[in-house]
């Protein structure tokens, strides 16, 4: 791999609204092929798309930015496992209000409705939960290892130096002076 594939490799590592614009790019295409009812797109199958993503947004946020940070990062895992169960609970809930009520306020031309049961629902919600969690536990992996690297090569540059102070001490003309 040569350097500038590493740079944009490693830019695209630190640049996090790329990576979550790129996380949900991916993920509304993968839902709306997985919605349609046909080959060809249609533009219910984008609102749908749209739609259902309303609810996984704030449960993968939640997750992210409240639950991770303030329980499971300082080792609350019971408290933890217990608020997934409940931000689940409210997302499927937040799922079906949408499709029951928003959906008809956003989209008067067209008439969607949540034909998916709460298990289902749990499935996908699951899914994105357990990702979500995943991804934002290998890059904090990432950033341990690179934290690592920088200590042990900090390490390296102090012993170094203190090697040098020492030679410095036994060169010959340190001796003769002293």
């Amino acid at each position: 791999m040569n350097n500038k594939s590493y740079q944009f490799i490693r830019r695209f590592a630190q640049n996090r609204i790329l990576q979550h614009i790129l996380f949900w790019a991916t993920s509304f295409y993968i839902l709306l092929r997985f919605f349609a009812y046909q080959n060809e797109i249609y533009t219910s199958d984008i609102i749908y798309s749209g739609l259902f993503h309303l609810s996984l947004l704030v449960v993968v946020y939640v997750n992210l930015l409240i639950l991770i940070p303030f329980l499971l990062q300082k080792s609350r895992i019971l408290p933890y496992l217990m608020a997934v169960a409940l931000l689940l609970f409210l997302g499927i809930q937040l799922n079906q209000w949408i499709f029951n009520d928003l959906s008809d306020w956003i989209s008067s031309g067209y008439y969607f409705i949540s034909y998916y049961e709460f298990l289902d629902l749990l499935y996908f919600f699951l899914i994105y939960w357990v990702m979500s969690t995943l991804l934002k536990f290998s890059k904090a992996w990432f950033v341990l290892a690179e934290t690592r690297e920088k200590l042990i090569q900090l390490q390296s540059a102090k012993l170094q130096a203190e090697l040098d102070g020492l030679k410095n001490q036994i060169n010959p003309h340190f001796l003769f002076n002293a």
